[in-house]
């Protein structure tokens, strides 16, 4: 509930999404996930292209826009973000982009669907969990895929030898590399490639 207060005082910009990092930093950022992208859909039974997307967190549809609508053979993506004004302003933005489908209002903690997805896009979200709740997305996300479909999970890893790192500010915590692995492990899930 924090971290949803946080989000309704923040700008609805690439900016207030990105906690102003500059940006060049935020192009960077999209360009280095479409390459990891490209490199999982090469690895992918026949390089088959994600075909149907599920942006979680997505905020003003930053990702959607420069990551998820850039790849080959996308013919939808659905959008999830509990924050009404930033799932209005992603509406406002891509709701009429002919492969942008559903907005959906739910906590990814929270969210279910019968929906299948070739790739479900976890960016910055799990920081805002608990490691329950963390847990419990990892496994709903997995379930949430087709036969042969992928979870990509892009965080943050704190490298300090102290622990993860808490933000007070905006109620995340950046995890070390250890205990995102841990949270893997307690979800069943086995990761394929990282970056």
């Amino acid at each position: 509930k924090r971290c949803l207060a946080y989000w309704a005082e923040q700008s609805e910009t690439e900016a207030g999404m990105t906690g102003g990092i500059p940006p060049t930093f935020a192009v960077a950022d999209c360009k280095e996930s479409l390459e990891f992208l490209a490199a999982v859909q090469a690895e992918r039974e026949g390089g088959a292209p994600f075909a149907t997307a599920l942006d979680c967190g997505a905020g003003i549809g930053r990702a959607t826009r420069a990551v998820l609508l850039q790849l080959p053979g996308l013919r939808r993506v659905d959008l999830l973000e509990p924050a009404p004004q930033l799932r209005r302003k992603a509406r406002e933005d891509l709701g009429r982009e002919k492969q942008v489908g559903r907005f959906f209002p739910q906590p990814v903690q929270d969210f279910t669907t019968a929906q299948r997805y070739d790739l479900v896009w976890i960016q910055w979200v799990l920081m805002y969990l608990t490691d329950d709740d963390a847990v419990k997305t990892l496994r709903n996300a997995a379930s949430w895929l087709k036969a042969g479909g992928c979870l990509v999970l892009k965080e943050n890893i704190d490298n300090r030898p102290t622990g993860d790192g808490l933000d007070e500010k905006d109620s995340s915590v950046t995890r070390s590399a250890k205990h995102f692995e841990s949270l893997f492990a307690q979800a069943g899930l086995v990761v394929r490639k990282k970056q």
